[in-house]
């Protein structure tokens, strides 16, 4: 039977980096008081010390393109299909991917998927059903995070601060996967499924630019209301998982790793504290590499591959918990 394997893995990392210290001086001099919060709060909060920025002239297709030539560079198989899989984007037209195609010199057809930081495991899925269709046999999936480009730096009141502060965890990064068929049923994508609350759409936005706000520049930047998801999160937290268990039959001792979307320290906690997976199974890069949205995932999956912290044949959880109750989780023998 005709089956899905990760065969290869790539990212990297903007060079500008800058520090949780720097990020609350900034805050500090858009002219609002900011004198009724402590300092270090950013840091204390989220456990992010450093964050990397791209340069203004640094686009998701540019570094996007970077991770994809690396993925090229040392593999003979020729690519049918790519993906640009992100929150972030070049532009409303045309498709990110594209312009990564030009940067390439690839000629296959190109497509872009976006859904919040489910983007990526959204396009493995999609990737793994195009694959065992019959319809391509080889995908790269790229995505090229860029959310330090709709930070609100100017803040007016508290709200605005609160409505932001998710925002200041936040790391810019690029990352690739290369999805090949295979008849190894050692190395397969065993189980996939995704669930979507959409009344609670308004919870985190950007909504500038497009049909509702075309010319609102104060729409552009990200806003969020943290509180009243992660009550929401709270109870949906081990739901995809005992989806996974029932339907592949695995136990949680037989998982190598397990990569979760991490977003702040006190989510990653709480999340710990909720669910029954053991903390040395969770790979934890939060203070490492803080929130880099989609690309959060590949990215650790790849930093893990090139630690030797999971070999071929390991089997592994990808799950990520989005804006909008969003959530997608993928189990996976590599």
């Amino acid at each position: 039977m005709l089956q899905t394997q990760i065969v290869d893995a790539s990212n990297a990392l903007p060079e500008n980096l800058v520090s949780s210290k720097e990020v609350e001086e900034r805050i500090r001099n858009s002219g609002w008081s900011y004198t009724s919060f402590p300092k270090g709060i950013v840091e204390k909060t989220s456990w992010v010390i450093n964050r990397r920025y791209t340069a203004d002239n640094e686009y998701p297709s540019t570094l996007a393109s970077k991770a994809c030539l690396n993925i090229i560079s040392r593999n003979s198989r020729r690519i049918d299909l790519l993906i640009f899989a992100s929150a972030s984007q070049d532009l409303i037209e045309p498709a990110t991917a594209n312009i990564i195609q030009a940067n390439t010199w690839l000629t296959c057809p190109t497509l872009d998927i976006k859904n919040a930081c489910n983007s990526v495991l959204s396009a493995l899925d999609m990737a793994d059903w195009l694959i065992r269709s019959w319809k391509y046999e080889n995908i790269l999936v790229c995505s090229w995070e860029t959310p330090s480009k709709s930070i609100r730096w100017k803040l007016n009141s508290k709200e605005d601060f609160l409505k932001s502060f998710s925002w200041y965890t936040l790391w810019d990064a690029w990352a690739a996967l290369l999805l090949s068929a295979t008849n190894d049923e050692t190395k397969w994508i065993r189980f996939q499924h995704f669930e979507t609350q959409g009344n609670l759409w308004d919870s985190i936005t950007i909504m500038g630019w497009w049909a509702m706000y075309p010319r609102d520049a104060d729409k552009t930047y990200f806003s969020s209301d943290a509180t009243k998801l992660k009550s929401y999160f709270e109870n949906a937290w081990w739901i995809p998982f005992q989806k996974g268990f029932e339907a592949t039959w695995w136990k949680m001792d037989d998982v190598k790793k397990v990569f979760i979307h991490q977003v702040s320290s006190s989510i990653y906690k709480r999340f710990m504290e909720i669910t029954w997976v053991p903390k040395d199974k969770v790979s934890f890069i939060l203070d490492e590499y803080g929130n880099t949205a989609s690309c959060w995932i590949p990215l650790a999956f790849s930093q893990a591959k090139e630690r030797w912290e999971i070999e071929d044949g390991d089997k592994v959880i990808f799950v990520c918990y989005a804006a909008w109750l969003a959530y997608g989780i993928l189990f996976i023998q590599i």
